[in-house]
Parts: C-alpha cells; sequence; structure tokens
C-alpha cells in the first residue's frame, strides 16, 4: 500500500519529501488539493493509487509533473480501461 511506502521513505531519510493522497473519499476535493500544491512548492514526491489518480485526475493535470513512474502496470495495460486513461 501507499501508506507503507510513504512511512518507509520518510523515516529512511529522516525528512518529509514524501506525500500520499489517500485512496479512500476521506478527504475532500480542498484538501487533495492543498496537498498536491504543497508537493508542487515545497518539492518532493507525490504517490498515488490508481484510483486516486482516476478520482484525481482533473487535480493532477493541472499541474506540470518532472516525472510519472506507474507500478504494477497491468492496470493500465486495458487501453479502455478508466485507469489508462487517466494514467495517459
Amino acid at each position: 500500500p501507499a501508506s507503507i511506502t510513504v512511512d518507509q521513505l520518510n523515516s529512511d531519510s529522516n525528512n518529509k519529501m514524501v506525500q500520499s493522497i489517500p485512496s479512500s473519499h476521506s478527504l475532500t476535493n480542498k484538501e487533495r488539493m492543498n496537498i498536491i500544491k504543497h508537493v508542487k512548492k515545497q518539492g518532493g514526491v507525490l504517490v498515488v493509487s490508481y484510483e486516486g489518480l482516476r478520482i484525481d485526475k482533473v487535480l493532477l493535470r493541472s499541474n506540470y509533473w518532472h516525472y510519472c513512474i506507474l507500478d504494477e502496470a497491468q492496470k493500465i495495460k486495458n487501453h479502455k480501461s478508466l485507469a489508462y486513461e487517466a494514467a495517459i
């Protein structure tokens, strides 16, 4: 899960350069946008699940990202899937 990765990366580097948007619907649109703005302003890494990518695709696309690393490529194999559409 993304939370384990974020915790591990932050504890190993002794800084908080890794942020995560929870894949649950517990955050408001404004809260998720604040996380994205924080990462863009402060620098670092944003970890998002495929579900989060699909939910926040408009918020994420409104920013320029230097890199996008997609893990578990089988989730975007189907070019008709929502995950593929969000990732591309």
